[in-house]
């Protein structure tokens, strides 16, 4: 997943996008297919590969500390 300005997006953005689909899927008190489960950590493993090369690449846009 990419920004407007093409680069990278963290990991913890991706895995907050899954937290919202569960979220949701529980509030609609509705189940979700386990090819699911097995999709979505095949695909958050992937990016973090992607987004550690992003980042030796300096792709990435860090995020400061307040």
């Amino acid at each position: 997943m990419k920004k407007e300005n093409g680069k990278f997006k963290s990991s913890q953005d991706v895995r907050k996008r899954e937290d919202v689909i569960l979220w949701g899927t529980k509030v609609a008190r509705q189940c979700l297919p386990t090819s699911f489960y097995e999709e979505i950590d095949g695909h958050i493993a992937s990016y973090k590969k992607l987004f550690t090369k992003a980042k030796k690449e300096g792709g990435v846009d860090e995020k400061k500390p307040i």
